[in-house]
């Protein structure tokens, strides 16, 4: 076989291996079990979970969907959404199907037109929602400045592009959005609904600043949820020993997130100073085009278990700006401990966990 052959067949080997490497990934840590529909009955619940926190507890609502033959998924998350909103108020629901011969054009999530939308909104004035199982719509501005009134506004869509501009117009409240444009392994292969649909799909809100902002979500998993650290026999291998953690105006970021967990989870007691407030996770952009300057975004906001009160600040969840209050609030950034090599402020946190041991407190 002359070198050029043997050349074109190993591309076309390669190519074979990526595709089928490809389609393995696929279908192992993205494809939920055909015939499995609980992935479809957690969408729907979501769905109509979110309806009633967008639009209180009764009133009229205008369901948007296709014609459930071809869509079987569409069916079940149909009939939770239906099942769970009998559960969570009294409602009038008021069903739209978009045509047949529009079913592929728009599909499960995939779109709705803004002259479709803008019709279904003015032939329904006493609505108090609209929900839409076939996505959210591309409004252009005239569109936007037709909605003179608008109720509240809930989307499943599987593109996320479009959304900014709903919350900025205040037109769309919250949107259930396919989390991945393509598919990404994950650690841990999901098993019960929950985790299924935390790894398909996010839920989206608008916040005060009529931004984009999920629910909170995991940076490094499926689920935001950890089982405990365990030995090759099953049995818990965490410590359980007293925890006092000592921190600063410096502790940041990690440090931030960590002092929170402690304390929101009654894990250990924080000594110190206030920390800096960093939180979220941080990436570093370039600063222009012409410019060898960087800058950092917080890509998140970092929520803790429980509002918190401290003496700076009113109750809020947030460690952003706020960031974490010590349980014993002791500065060693004093002339004494300057002058002593910082003896009173190593002798204060020993006293402390001293008495933690002992139980005098």
């Amino acid at each position: 076989m002359n070198p050029r052959s043997r050349n074109i067949l190993l591309v076309v080997g390669s190519l074979l291996v990526i595709g089928s490497s490809a389609g393995w990934i696929y279908y192992r840590e993205f494809k939920a079990p055909q015939h499995d529909v609980r992935l479809h009955q957690r969408v729907g619940e979501v769905m109509a979970e979110q309806t009633a926190k967008a639009v209180g507890s009764r009133g009229l609502l205008v369901l948007i969907t296709i014609p459930t033959g071809p869509e079987p998924e569409l069916k079940t998350q149909l009939e939770a959404f239906r099942r769970t909103l009998k559960k969570l108020g009294e409602y009038e629901i008021k069903t739209h199907e978009l045509d047949t011969k529009d079913q592929a054009k728009y599909g499960l999530g995939s779109g709705l037109s803004g002259r479709r939308f803008l019709r279904t909104v003015k032939n329904n004035p006493t609505a108090v929602g609209i929900v839409s199982f076939v996505g959210a719509p591309k409004l252009s501005e005239s569109e936007v400045a037709d909605l003179t009134k608008m109720p509240k506004f809930i989307a499943e869509t599987k593109s996320p592009d479009h959304l900014p501009k709903l919350f900025e117009k205040h037109i769309l409240q919250v949107a259930v959005s396919s989390r991945f444009v393509f598919p990404a392994p994950g650690p841990q292969k999901p098993k019960t609904p929950e985790q299924w649909f935390e790894k398909r799909y996010q839920i989206v809100a608008a916040n005060e600043a009529n931004r984009g902002r999920t629910q909170p979500i995991p940076l490094d998993d499926v689920t935001i949820d950890r089982s405990p650290a365990t030995d090759s026999a099953g049995n818990r291998i965490a410590s359980t020993k007293p925890l006092l953690v000592l921190m600063d105006e410096l502790t940041a970021s990690a440090g931030d997130a960590f002092a929170a967990t402690i304390q929101d989870n009654w894990r250990g007691l924080l000594f110190g100073r206030r920390t800096m407030g960093a939180g979220g996770n941080v990436v570093a952009w370039e600063a222009g085009s012409y410019s060898l300057g960087i800058m950092t975004v917080t890509e998140s906001l970092m929520n803790r278990k429980y509002p918190v009160q401290t003496l700076e600040y009113p109750e809020a969840p947030y460690v952003e700006n706020i960031g974490v209050y010590p349980d014993f609030l002791v500065d060693y950034m004093t002339e004494d401990n300057l002058a002593q090599n910082g003896k009173p402020f190593v002798d204060a946190f020993v006293a402390t966990m001293v008495a933690y041991l002992n139980h005098s407190f």
